[in-house]
């Protein structure tokens, strides 16, 4: 039973450490254990829990793979996506919509993430330009 600190808590999930404790506080997200009378730790396992929960909700509607979230997943934002794939976030939309570009993934009301596995397992799919 691994215990996670909130940075790590936010690496995984992409949110703020203020978007954090607010899911929590709305319990939209695993509550915290605690550790003293001022530090809380999550369950590494809670947390990927609610990840697979999240990849679980979305994709009921689509057709897309079945994804098992483990220990060394996490979600990506926009910014760190197009970092990643060098291309526009129109054409990411675009390749979205046609389905050849992995979906995003709704992390709360208002942010969406990308599941890190699914872009490099598409990256390493595409084929090579020399």
């Amino acid at each position: 039973m691994n215990h996670i600190a909130i940075k790590h808590v936010m690496f995984m999930t992409s949110l703020s450490r203020a978007q954090v404790y607010i899911m929590e506080r709305a319990n939209h997200l695993p509550n915290r254990k605690l550790r003293s009378d001022t530090r809380g730790v999550w369950l590494q396992d809670d947390i990927c829990a609610w990840m697979q929960t999240c990849l679980d909700t979305q994709r009921l509607h689509k057709l897309c793979p079945n994804t098992t979230v483990n220990l060394a997943d996490r979600f990506i934002t926009k910014k760190e996506l197009i970092k990643l794939v060098n291309m526009s976030a129109p054409t990411i939309l675009q390749q979205e919509i046609a389905g050849t570009f992995p979906s995003r993934v709704k992390i709360t009301k208002t942010r969406v993430g990308w599941f890190y596995r699914e872009i490099i397992d598409w990256l390493a799919a595409r084929p090579s330009v020399h």
